[in-house]
């Protein structure tokens, strides 16, 4: 064989591998555009399922739904996990176009288009996470303001200079009634400090709350004036004791609601009187059937008052509402907590049924902003 045929094969031989090896590389390069596509809209597609399960969760903690904020946040950082690694798998699906663009493009691909889409998915991408990080910090603030367990309710019972109060503290203490809530209560809140429940003589029918010594004042002549309120309406000393202590447990949790805006400086907009109305009414509920029974002895005792008292300017100025209000205000809570079982409230309580109609709302609406104001500090 001549040289210049021998150099010509050897070309045509170097031309040959040369071709076979575009030939073979190409099919190669389809085949991995084709799986790094499809596992790229797979991902973004879960990303747009955790992105609408994320919108759920964090509209419903916004609304004051009861979330658990541990499970929210973890949810969160699901999301930002996936969101990293697949914003990742767009950059590296992007080098692999540009290595192979000469090729992409003999097979029909849009290049140019197809960098441009997956510049705008990762766009998206980083928009979400920007926003649900910012939405994770406001909650790991909110949940940042809870505090250390650090208090107990503690009952002290004050000396009594008249001696008719000796039974009243006699009564408590052989049952523990004051000893039994503070355990209901510390089993429940955690407190930054002792709060101390003082049974005292305090000179006057009242109870209270002194922010300044962090104490509920339960006053013995609270008790004389139930007796008095009830008195006439109670056809057996059973029926009266009941009623007695039933309004002395709804005034107690009345002042639980004044110190628990106290310590944990919980915000409010509306009337101090009404929000611890309603922190009463909530505790109590969470006791069923005894809680409603005790909220219904305190709505009588409001109606009752009502009844008996003469309107005056002073009851439109007086921070505590009107004595009927607050009588209808709970029997339109205990009902909106429970309509289907609740129906006695309008036909033998009296509650209007215009107001009835929207007690479900405005129980949940209550439900829900106390839920979210006290959830960092209960147990």
């Amino acid at each position: 064989m001549r040289f210049q045929e021998k150099v010509l094969l050897f070309i045509l031989l170097i031309l040959t591998v040369i071709v076979s090896g575009c030939v073979s590389e190409t099919p190669e390069a389809s085949e991995d555009y084709a799986k790094q596509l499809d596992a790229i809209n797979k991902d973004l597609k879960n990303a747009e399922l955790l992105q609408a399960e994320w919108d759920v969760l964090i509209n419903q903690y916004n609304k004051g739904s009861a979330i658990d904020l541990i499970e929210l946040e973890n949810f969160g950082n699901k999301y930002l996990d996936n969101a990293n690694v697949l914003k990742a798998k767009i950059e590296t699906f992007k080098n692999f176009i540009d290595k192979n663009e000469v090729e992409l493009r003999s097979l029909g691909v849009d290049v140019v288009s197809e960098k441009l889409a997956l510049d705008e998915h990762k766009g998206r991408l980083e928009t979400n996470t920007r926003i649900i990080q910012e939405s994770m910090n406001k909650i790991g603030s909110a949940s940042s303001t809870a505090i250390s367990d650090q208090g107990d309710f503690k009952v002290m019972y004050s000396p009594v200079t008249n001696q008719d109060y000796s039974e009243y503290e006699r009564i408590f203490k052989d049952a523990q009634l004051f000893e039994n809530e503070a355990q209901v209560l510390n089993d429940a809140l955690i407190l930054p400090y002792d709060i101390t429940i003082n049974v005292v003589e305090c000179g006057e029918e009242n109870a209270f709350y002194d922010p300044s010594t962090k104490q509920i004042i339960m006053c013995y002549e609270l008790m004389d004036h139930l007796a008095e309120v009830f008195y006439d309406y109670s056809e057996t000393d059973t029926d009266l004791g009941t009623a007695m202590l039933s309004s002395m447990y709804f005034v107690f949790y009345h002042e639980v609601g004044h110190m628990v805006i106290d310590i944990y400086d919980l915000p409010s907009t509306g009337n101090p009187e009404d929000n611890a109305d309603q922190v009463s009414t909530l505790f109590l509920l969470s006791s069923e059937e005894s809680g409603i029974n005790v909220l219904l002895d305190g709505a009588d005792w409001f109606f009752i008052k009502s009844e008996e008292s003469n309107i005056e300017e002073s009851v439109f100025s007086d921070i505590h509402s009107p004595d009927r209000r607050r009588y209808y205000n709970l029997l339109c809570w205990i009902y909106g907590s429970d309509t289907r079982n609740g129906e006695y409230l309008i036909t033998e309580w009296e509650l209007p049924e215009d107001r009835a109609s929207g007690c479900e709302d405005e129980y949940i609406r209550m439900f829900n902003a106390w839920n979210r104001l006290l959830s960092p500090y209960l147990k």
